[in-house]
């Protein structure tokens, strides 16, 4: 993976998993819960993007990639 999209995405990684722990809390969800949904209205936010090879991928290798560097 790119070191620039990596770093891109350490970034989004860290604003979300700070606006996930708020919400929690504020809003008395569970963390499961929040993920979840954020994996549904993500997938349903890209259907409103026009399709885009270079930014799709096929598989979650490069997710993948990232959590194994956190770790």
């Amino acid at each position: 993976m790119d070191q620039q999209l990596e770093q891109e995405a350490c970034t989004i990684l860290e604003y979300v998993e700070d606006t996930v722990e708020h919400i929690c809390d504020t809003e008395l969800l569970s963390g499961e819960k929040v993920w979840a949904m954020i994996h549904s209205l993500a997938q349903y936010k890209l259907t409103e993007f026009p399709y885009d090879e270079e930014y799709l991928t096929t598989e979650d290798d490069d997710i993948d990639y990232l959590l194994e560097e956190e770790d």
